[in-house]
């Protein structure tokens, strides 16, 4: 059985956040490094072929009516022939409209940046809404893999979602890690809108002993070998993460490696305050008792975890924004980084959101079990 050192090992660069920056990829970071389907260059290629099929429609309506002009042969065609080409044309200008925003927003000053960043946050987190919604009936945690099926050579892996989130939320992030070569990636229905975080917890208590169990039953780890674990989570999935880590982790046997959020409101969020109808959601309140003990517990508890913290300056739920970044968790085991006009919701659709944690992943690699 393979064995590791498990002993806590720094980060290799500084935590930072530049506000001048568009985005902070970790070093050694490649956008192009992994293969397979990508929402962006989907979205390119789309471009492409809509403002083709534009040019063609325009200019083969612009002919028909030039042609109509000199025969005078129609008094119907010539008028539809001029709106087909007028509605193309709008079409196109709206396409390089969309193109030119991409190009320019980053290079805008901070009065002119912040807003568009806004606005196009605001766009894609509609967009993303939708895109969500029409998944929400799959149960995703159905793929989950069986524990007989685990790599040995990776540690596993648990997504979790946020508040009012699914399983099926990590659709797009699942398909990015397989295509990078990441493995052993499971996800969980965290239940009731209206349950507490502990109860969340449990469950997430309750996977992870079913997954060493059946390890230890298929020969894949021995018994009183550590399982390593690394949680991907969004939003509340952070804060069920981390309470796992320092309620159950110890006594599960489990060595949680890393945690990776996106949009956590690692300090709560005034947002919260919309929900009091639900146990976690006054626990997610600015500062809650809840939340304080948890930032207690991360900075002087968590002597192995290290911390990958992205948070977005367009997240209309945590609020105030730095509360995404807030882990309290010492320096050398916490990492930071800030993306512009990425709103809560398209976290779960941002390429470079997954190409980070791709690339964090990739540097932090362990075996799924380790001797004591």
């Amino acid at each position: 059985m393979t064995t590791i050192d498990v002993s806590t090992k720094p980060f290799t660069d500084e935590t930072s956040y530049d506000p001048q920056e568009n985005v902070h990829l970790l070093d050694g970071d490649n956008s192009n490094q992994s293969e397979g389907f990508r929402i962006k260059k989907a979205a390119n290629t789309a471009f492409k072929i809509l403002a083709a099929i534009a040019i063609v429609v325009g200019v083969a309506a612009g002919i028909t009516a030039g042609a109509l002009v000199l025969t005078a042969s129609s008094s119907i065609a010539l008028p539809i022939a001029t709106i087909v080409a007028a509605v193309a044309a709008v079409a196109l200008a709206a396409l390089l409209a969309v193109k030119a925003w991409e190009k320019i927003t980053p290079h805008l000053p901070n009065f002119l940046r912040v807003p568009a960043n806004y606005i196009q946050s605001s766009v894609l987190g509609f967009a993303s809404a939708v895109a969500l919604g029409i998944i929400w009936p799959i149960n995703y945690e159905k793929s989950n893999p069986e524990p007989k099926d685990i790599n040995p050579d990776q540690p596993l892996r648990l997504a979790i979602h946020g508040f009012c989130g699914s399983s099926n939320n990590w659709m797009y992030h699942f398909n990015r890690f397989k295509a990078a070569g990441l493995e052993n990636f499971a996800s969980i229905n965290l239940g009731n809108w209206c349950d507490s975080i502990d109860d969340y917890t449990e469950r997430v208590h309750d996977m992870l002993v079913h997954y060493k169990k059946g390890m230890v039953e298929t020969g894949l780890i021995d018994k009183d070998h550590l399982l390593h674990v690394q949680f991907v989570c969004h939003s509340m999935g952070g804060l069920v993460a981390r309470h796992y880590n320092q309620k159950y982790s110890k006594q599960d046997g489990i060595v949680v490696d890393d945690i990776c959020t996106l949009g956590t409101p690692l300090d709560g969020t005034k947002v919260a305050y919309i929900a009091p109808w639900s146990k976690a959601g006054r626990q997610m309140y600015k500062s809650s008792a809840f939340v304080k003990e948890q930032q207690e517990k991360a900075a002087s508890t968590d002597e192995k975890t290290r911390y990958l913290h992205i948070a977005s300056k367009c997240d209309y739920v945590v609020r105030p924004l730095i509360s995404a970044t807030m882990g309290n968790a010492p320096k050398e085991r916490m990492k930071v980084k800030w993306l512009e006009g990425t709103g809560h919701i398209p976290y779960l659709l941002s390429d470079t959101a997954a190409d980070i944690v791709i690339n964090y992943l990739n540097q932090h690699k362990y075996v799924c079990a380790a001797a004591v």
